[in-house]
């Protein structure tokens, strides 16, 4: 909570901010000449921190899995119809909506074996969440086709599992496609109503970003030095109650 301040030789700002050893409130004042003494006093704790948080940081960069992304996009069937009440006029209709099939692919159990034993190594109920999660699926162009994002780790596992991943899908909306001609056959719709047809077809070719997407050394970085300046300010609030 803001309150007013002084007016002194250097610009301050005071606030209500939590103590971080106590349960209640005090009066911070942050002024050029008060960031002067505690960097003076702090200066050689601060340095210290900042290089074991940045060292921790390059560490992380260097060792943690490298994540790429893998996009395509699927264009959902389809049927025109004549309207009843206009035969000169028609529509296009989903055989399966787009948002029906995102729900049928958040199940994890409703992925194939070795789907999922190619890409997560093991068939287990975790990796079958884990392979749900590297998912990112969004709807284009109202609704008639499917965007898919595949985050995995390591490139050639990621454009694999990409591959085999629209192979199952085409194979899926095939299914759906092939139903909806047999139902409309046996309920003699073909002449009566339905014009014609559209299969499932893929939209544009796989496409794996140039370079591993995580982690990413600027986010990295500015988090280690976050970190290092919480961490000085932590362990000189400590020392300066402790002294007292």
């Amino acid at each position: 909570m803001m309150i007013a301040s002084k007016i002194t030789k250097y610009p301050t700002l005071q606030f209500r901010a939590p103590n971080p050893l106590r349960m209640n409130f005090c009066i911070m004042t942050i002024s050029y000449q008060n960031l002067q003494n505690w960097l003076l006093h702090n200066w050689k704790r601060f340095l210290a921190i900042e290089i074991l948080c940045l060292s921790n940081g390059f560490s992380y960069y260097y060792f943690a899995p490298k994540i790429y992304e893998a996009n395509f996009g699927v264009r959902l069937p389809k049927t025109q119809i004549a309207l009843t009440a206009e035969p000169n006029k028609t529509e296009w209709h989903l055989i399966i909506s787009g948002i029906d099939f995102l729900r049928i692919l958040q199940n994890p159990l409703g992925y194939g074996n070795e789907l999922i034993r190619d890409c997560m190594g093991v068939d287990t109920n975790q990796n079958r969440k884990d392979w749900v999660n590297a998912l990112n699926i969004g709807l284009k162009n109202r609704g008639d086709v499917i965007q898919f994002s595949i985050r995995l780790a390591g490139e050639g596992r990621t454009l694999q599992c990409a591959q085999l991943f629209e192979i199952e899908v085409m194979r899926d909306l095939t299914s759906y496609y092939e139903s909806a001609i047999k139902q409309a056959t046996i309920e003699g719709q073909l002449e009566k109503k339905i014009i014609q047809f559209e299969k499932p077809s893929v939209v544009g070719a796989i496409r794996l970003s140039d370079n591993f997407i995580q982690p990413n050394l600027k986010k990295t970085l500015i988090g280690a030095l976050l970190l290092g300046l919480f961490l000085t300010v932590f362990f000189s609030a400590l020392q300066k109650k402790y002294r007292h």
